[in-house]
Order: structure tokens, then C-alpha cells, then sequence
């Protein structure tokens, strides 16, 4: 089932073969495919190496002892955007029958590239500059760094307080909560993206 509508959150329910079950246009987005192309398809066919070496075990604790994971892609290459590096918080939690088995797994997934990025100019720069300059801007930098903290620790609360919710009630309340999670992250993609703006570092230098 593929999921219309764009989403800064990307959300997808795999089989316990770890085959694309549901997924939104926002995963898709992210890892370069249409929704329609993943459906049926193991996650491991479609990311091998990040399949092998990340996401499998997670995947697996989830299927085995009915827990929520949770990992952080950083710098890495996906096969369908070989030229932009990537970035990605990743929370995985199971999904239960009727009869309480655990039969499939939900990831929830929020690109952070830009925001790494930024962080990454933020030590530069305030390590390049001297003076009154360099005391202005590693203030300045100081203060971003820790609204970007801030951010994802409240993303990381949301997204526990997501997996709760559907533990305790239905995969339609899930999607409905995403939705209303995503308004909120959109804002602050938004705030990330002007900030960067103003900065006399590009945020795509040291992505390699």
C-alpha cells in the first residue's frame, strides 16, 4: 500500500521478511524510488550494504523481543543519491495481530542531513574565526547548536510517544499522529533551511 501525500517523516510497515508492506511518499522520497516500486521488495535489495550492516540487527531485536530500536544513519551514500551524502534518524517498533504476535515491524524516518551539515559548519566556523568576529559567531553558533539539541530530543520524544500510541490503539491512529508530527517538523525544516542562508559557509562544504 503506498501512502499519497508529501511528509517530511518517512513512514513504512515491513513483513517479518522485511519487505516493503505500506510506505509514504516521504520515505520514498528520501531513498529515491516511487512508493509503488517498494512494495514486495526486502529492504536488503534495495539497501545491501546499509541493510547488512545497520538496519538488519535492529530490525531483528524488534521482530524477536517486541521492542522499539532506534539508529542514525550518518554520512552515507544511498544507491539512488550517489552524489549527496546522507543523514537519517531511524526508529523501528513492532506491530502485533490480533492474537498479539508479532507479525510485522513500522519505521519511522526522519531525514537530518541539512541539519548535520550545519552543525558540522557551525564547529568549523567557530574554530576558523578570531577576535571580536570569531567571539560573535561562536555565540552565535552556540545558540543554533543548541536549538538543533533541542530538536531532535523532542523529535526522539515524539516519535516514543508515536510507537506508544500504536501499541495501544490502531495503525490508522498512527498515520493521523505522523500527519500532525510532520506539520510541526516542516516548521522546523523551514527554520534550518533560512538560518543556513545566513551563514558565509555553503552547509554542503565537508559533506565528504
Amino acid at each position: 500500500m503506498a501512502l499519497a501525500g508529501s511528509s517530511n517523516i518517512g513512514f513504512a510497515v515491513l513483513d517479518n521478511q522485511f519487505r516493503y508492506q505500506m510506505i509514504n511518499e516521504g520515505l520514498a522520497g528520501i531513498n529515491g524510488m516511487s512508493p509503488a516500486a517498494h512494495l514486495g521488495v526486502p529492504v536488503g535489495e534495495i539497501f545491501p550494504d546499509l541493510f547488512h550492516q545497520i538496519a538488519e540487527p535492529h530490525y531483528r531485536r524488534v521482530l524477536s523481543r517486541g521492542l522499539a530500536t532506534h539508529f542514525e544513519v550518518a554520512n552515507q551514500v544511498l544507491p539512488m543519491r550517489p552524489h549527496q551524502n546522507y543523514w537519517g534518524l531511524n526508529t523501528n517498533f513492532p506491530i502485533s495481530n490480533r492474537n498479539g504476535r508479532v507479525e510485522q515491524l513500522g519505521i519511522l524516518v526522519v531525514e537530518v542531513t541539512q541539519q548535520r551539515k550545519l552543525q558540522r559548519v557551525l564547529h568549523e566556523l567557530s574554530s576558523r574565526l578570531s577576535g571580536n568576529d570569531g567571539e560573535r559567531w561562536f555565540w552565535y553558533a552556540h545558540k543554533i547548536q543548541d536549538c538543533l539539541d533541542r530538536f531532535h530530543d523532542v523529535l526522539g520524544l515524539s516519535f516514543e510517544v508515536l510507537v506508544r500510541a500504536q501499541a495501544a490503539d490502531s495503525m490508522e491512529q498512527l498515520v493521523r499522529s505522523v500527519e500532525a508530527l510532520d506539520t510541526r517538523l516542516a516548521v522546523m525544516s523551514q527554520l534550518v533551511s533560512e538560518i543556513s542562508l545566513s551563514f558565509p559557509v555553503d552547509v554542503t562544504e565537508g559533506q565528504k
